[in-house]
């Protein structure tokens, strides 16, 4: 004897799910495809394959943006690779402990 459920009864209808009910979606997914999304300040997300954040201390505070990677600019975003970024009045690059975030600090900016 077979018996056979309806949906939703742990049947074996085939509604595309793989199966893992674990509610996570597919890495990508979330984010419209981009695998490489790396945070840049509160409020932006930098796709690692083409951008680097830019993080711009000021005296007064800091401004955060994605910008496109200067050539040269290799996977460490290191300030000896990166440094073209960080243009005047930025008075140098400084590497952070963030994944694809330099600072350019200009303390005569306000």
């Amino acid at each position: 004897m077979v018996l056979v459920g309806a949906p939703g009864c742990g049947s074996d209808d085939d509604d595309g799910d793989d199966g893992d009910d674990d509610g996570a979606v597919d890495a990508g997914a979330a984010d419209g495809g981009r695998d490489n999304v790396t945070p840049c300040g509160p409020e932006l997300e930098c796709d690692r394959a083409s951008e680097i954040c830019v993080r711009s201390d000021f005296d007064t505070g800091q401004t955060h943006e994605c910008v496109p990677l200067p050539d040269g600019c290799g996977s460490m975003r290191t300030c000896g690779d990166c440094a073209a970024v960080c243009d005047e009045p930025a008075e140098s690059c400084t590497e952070t402990d963030e994944d694809n975030v330099v600072a350019c600090p200009c303390l005569v900016c306000g």
